[in-house]
């Protein structure tokens, strides 16, 4: 299920689609690739919750996923992904905003290089094991 919804999620990424997709479609509407993000996940903390990452297969994009150890109530996502010259990032979810500003502030300081060195280091941990999404 988890590794469905990073397809969904990379495809927002690519500013593809906010819908997600038919079963039967193999590709979203604007006929870009749809992206996996499936390599990974690296635990990150920012305050007190935990993020697991991926690395999508577009060798640049990433997705920041609350992780089981986050605050009762909270869930939440951000993807990371490259856009003229820069790396934007969009994120959504429930709970405390409180709670994922550490975050978002972390990933708001990070410098390209800081993106594709954690990009390497998911995409080093391996593909995320089906069974566990």
């Amino acid at each position: 299920m988890r590794a469905a919804l990073f397809s969904v999620f990379a495809a927002l990424a690519a500013n593809t689609a906010f819908a997600a997709p038919s079963p039967e479609q193999s590709e979203p509407p604007s006929g870009r690739p749809r992206l996996k993000c499936e390599a990974g996940p690296l635990e990150r903390y920012f305050g007190e919750v935990q993020w697991y990452v991926y690395a999508c297969d577009d060798g640049a994009s990433l997705v920041f996923y609350t992780g089981p150890k986050r605050p009762s109530g909270l869930e939440f996502y951000f993807i990371i992904f490259p856009k003229d010259g820069t790396y934007k990032f969009v994120g959504e979810g429930v709970g405390d905003k409180a709670l994922t500003r550490p975050t978002y502030e972390a990933l708001s300081a990070m410098s390209p290089d800081e993106f594709r060195a954690l990009h390497a280091e998911a995409v080093a941990v391996g593909r995320a094991d089906p069974a566990k999404s």
